[in-house]
């Protein structure tokens, strides 16, 4: 029973994963349809609006969610190697997000890039861990 609990955290962290990734896709198509002079939706700019609204709420739920995900999965089923590194990686992003948001300038500039590398490497990180959740070491 407890495993699916740690499972729910797993959802819970996807899910905001999905949001997280698609503000910078949503920004992009924004900047398409704008520059083509076309109108966009209301409901659209609503879900747009409180994605950006609300990044960096969504971003501290995600990694509380991980780290809760990965504590019942150590504690109660097995580390998941592919599971620990997605988890790391996101604990890295969450640290740079902080920092990044106390910066100023070229500096700023220079951690929004890593930002957004280390967002990459978190989904491929998730996928890898979506298709070998097991690859690790089972609890003995």
């Amino acid at each position: 029973m407890i495993h699916l609990v740690g499972g729910l955290f797993g959802v819970v962290t996807i899910v905001c994963l999905l949001g997280l990734v698609a503000r910078p896709a949503l920004t992009q198509y924004n900047q398409d349809m704008r520059k083509k002079g076309k109108t966009l939706s209301e409901g659209y700019l609503r879900v747009y609006r409180w994605l950006i609204k609300n990044h960096r709420m969504i971003g501290i739920v995600a990694v509380l969610s991980v780290f809760l995900h990965f504590l019942l999965q150590l504690l109660f089923v097995s580390i998941s190697l592919t599971g620990a590194l997605a988890a790391a990686l996101l604990a890295v992003q969450g640290g740079l997000g902080l920092f990044m948001a106390r910066q100023k300038g070229e500096k700023r500039q220079k951690l929004a890039k890593a930002h957004r590398t280390v967002g990459v490497l978190i989904l491929a990180g998730v996928v890898l861990h979506r298709i070998f959740p097991y690859a690790g070491i089972p609890r003995g």
